[in-house]
């Protein structure tokens, strides 16, 4: 794995900042493209928090305020799927009403 650009481990998936990739125990590699990667970033930056969507769309997409878009959970969608074909430990999960968690079953 690389040597100098590793970022954070969560659970058994390696997150890697420059190259904007994910890497599990086996070695098994995914890039992810960049508003993916900033949504997970900030979701490990809060690890086992609920972050509230609302947030999260203004932070990641500056845009304040928007209740009918489905750009977050387009994006979400995606990296779930790309998350859980590496891990069997990290999820994402949907508090109903107020947001999302990043967690890591034991």
């Amino acid at each position: 794995m690389a040597g100098n650009n590793f970022h954070r481990t969560v659970g058994d998936l390696h997150i890697f900042a420059e190259e904007q990739k994910i890497i599990n125990n086996l070695g098994d590699c995914l890039q992810l493209p960049r508003r993916e990667y900033q949504l997970l970033h900030f979701l490990i930056n809060n690890f086992n928090l609920v972050i509230n969507k609302y947030a999260l769309l203004e932070l990641i997409w500056e845009m304040t305020g928007v209740t009918g878009s489905n750009t977050m959970e387009v994006h979400l969608c995606s990296l779930r799927r790309k998350i859980r074909r590496l891990s069997s430990r990290v999820d994402i999960q949907t508090v109903r009403g107020i947001g999302y968690r990043l967690f890591a079953r034991s």
